[in-house]
């Protein structure tokens, strides 16, 4: 039998981390089992060592360290000892779990690691953040948090799962997969059964096709499929999978696909360049694009080729057309060969020209053109081609999305001069959309962008402008031009536009600064014959930002109070939009006086 004394400890373990280190000190269930412990740690240096972290447990003033060593040392052993009976205790050394004592184990303390715990043990929104900060701080890599991360993958939230799955777990690495083994059920078909499997494949699991033959036979449908997928590992299997390839169900068919790619069969690759000149393309799509044979990629794309002028640039293409074209067009991602380059810059000058400029799939295709483009590995390569559809294709040809992931790439390689002159037309153009940017990315930034963006009136760019130190003296003189025209209160957007202007400057002016700006701001709401409701709300927005607004009046308080005598005038019977702009104010005015005093 098992030793059962452990997995009762597990559970209790797993208990507090859920409920809480704090109910572990005197906690009577983990009391009940310690003596038990005790007794087996007379046998074995482990187990006693076991005992004593258990003890502490239920007697330290610090229970959140000593669950987290109590939880390390007990997984180990459970990874290592899983089937050890009560009769082997003594077989039980420090030398057995040295492998899990030994994993990473960063110094962060619990208070660092307990909203990862929590987002991996509790249910509700707002989860993925806090497993995204600590996987790019590198702070997943500690052995405390391993089982959790496997435990993860069924969790409902599905952005969460997708990221331990392709990003969180992957960067750990092989030290995963005896917690990927141990939560491994071949027989569930939950989809994290066959992530898990997927998971071992990808991490070098030793004993991966093995597994796979018995997943194969004995698996449920699920993880049969990433179970087929492996069998490609071994040559032997080649008549297998050939079979499979033709089966009626579409899954199965492409993890064969898979599997034959990977096992470099000449077969199931002339079977693969069959299946995409069919009606079931679809299935073959898969193992298209992770074939680097040369041979076989000249074969992919000439289906694809074949495809595009006989269904797409033909006159009555549709978006079925499209939809079933994206998914094969996407099979030339990656691959290392001119004339597909060539392709890439055929398609966009085909929907360039006059002839397609109202085509309904031009959009369709454009974009797709664009996602593979951008995601394509060698960023030399799609940079060269990038700048040589800029030369083919007119500017009308071109949309945002496309200037956009060009303007990304080249930041990499371009110089802020070089940049400023090659993208500022299309930015002038109205092509070139810096929304779809992050712009924190860049270590610098032409001057000259500056002037661009004062045209366009363009204040998110010039906000980043100031944090960057750039030409603030001329932004700031800008800000202020805006801050004094007239009709400012007109329409919804041009009051919002003025709000904008006003927390600008207010950020980046120092106190001193401001009297002029205060003054100006209160003339022109108490020079207001009417205040209409979108200009009482832009203002309450306004004067919610408290830290701005008590900067702005600081040593001109009474300007504050005009504005307040004025609200209470305009404000109404009834409540709205201005009662509401009446009590911010009122607040802001006796937080204002605390500050005073």
């Amino acid at each position: 039998m098992k030793i059962q004394i452990l997995n009762d400890l597990y559970n209790e373990v797993n208990r507090l981390f859920i409920a809480g280190a704090k109910f572990a000190k005197n906690d009577l269930r983990i009391g009940k089992l310690l003596p038990a412990l005790q007794k087996m740690g007379e046998k074995s240096p482990a187990m006693k060592r076991l005992a004593d972290l258990t003890d502490n447990l239920s007697n330290t003033d610090e229970p959140e360290e000593a669950l987290l060593d109590l939880g390390v040392l007990l997984n180990a052993m459970l990874n290592t000892q899983g089937d050890t009976t009560s009769a082997e205790i003594s077989s039980i050394t420090e030398t057995k779990v040295a492998f899990f004592s030994e994993l990473p184990r960063t110094t962060a303390p619990y208070s660092t690691l307990e909203p990862v715990i929590n987002a991996l043990t509790i249910i509700g929104p707002g989860r993925l953040e806090p497993v995204k900060s600590a996987h790019e701080n590198g702070e997943l890599n500690d052995f405390r948090l391993y089982a959790l991360l496997s435990a993860g993958l069924p969790d409902r939230h599905s952005e969460l799962s997708d990221y331990l799955y392709e990003t969180a777990i992957p960067a750990l690495g092989s030290v995963m997969i005896p917690f990927l083994t141990d939560d491994l059920d071949i027989t569930s078909n939950h989809r994290a059964q066959a992530q898990r499997f997927a998971l071992l494949d990808s991490l070098g699991y030793e004993n991966s096709l093995e597994l796979a033959n018995k997943a194969v036979n004995e698996g449920s449908p699920t993880v049969q499929i990433a179970a087929i997928k492996v069998l490609g590992r071994n040559t032997q299997n080649e008549e297998l999978l050939l079979k499979l390839a033709d089966d009626r169900k579409t899954e199965i068919r492409e993890a064969a696909f898979i599997g034959l790619v990977r096992m470099d069969s000449k077969a199931g690759k002339e079977k693969m360049i069959t299946a995409l000149g069919s009606s079931k393309f679809k299935s073959a799509t898969e193992a298209a694009k992770i074939c680097t044979d040369p041979e076989y990629t000249l074969k992919i794309f000439e289906c694809v080729k074949k495809v595009y002028e006989e269904k797409i640039i033909v006159k009555g293409a549709t978006y079925g057309d499209c939809e079933n074209f994206v998914p094969l067009f996407a099979t030339l991602i990656n691959k290392e060969a001119e004339y597909i380059l060539d392709f890439f810059i055929r398609v966009f000058c085909d929907f360039d020209k006059k002839s397609r400029k109202n085509s309904p799939v031009k959009g369709y295709i454009s974009s797709a053109a664009c996602r593979l483009l951008y995601n394509y590995k060698n960023k030399n390569a799609a940079l060269s081609t990038y700048e040589r559809i800029c030369a083919e294709c007119s500017l009308k040809g071109l949309d945002g999305l496309y200037v956009s992931n060009y303007f990304e790439i080249a930041s990499a390689f371009y110089d802020p001069k070089k940049m400023f002159d090659t993208f500022s037309h299309y930015y002038a153009s109205a092509v070139l959309f810096f929304e779809y940017l992050d712009l924190s990315k860049l270590t610098n930034l032409d001057s000259r962008w500056v002037d661009e963006f004062i045209k366009k009136r363009d204040f998110n760019q010039l906000e980043f402008c100031l944090s960057k130190d750039i030409e603030r003296e001329k932004i700031q003189d800008f800000l202020r031009t805006v801050a004094n025209e007239r009709g400012l209160w007109d329409n919804d957007s041009k009051a919002y536009e003025y709000i904008r202007v006003l927390r600008l400057l207010v950020k980046n002016l120092l106190i001193e600064e401001l009297n002029p700006v205060a003054e100006n701001f209160c003339a022109k709401i108490t020079g207001l014959k009417h205040l209409n409701s979108w200009v009482a709300r832009d203002l309450t927005s306004f004067f919610r930002y408290e830290e701005v607004a008590l900067k702005l009046f600081n040593g001109s308080r009474h300007f504050l109070e005009a504005i307040k005598d004025f609200c209470y005038e305009k404000r109404g019977r009834k409540a709205s939009d201005h009662h509401y702009l009446y009590d911010v104010v009122d607040n802001l005015l006796a937080k204002s006086a605390i500050e005073v005093l």
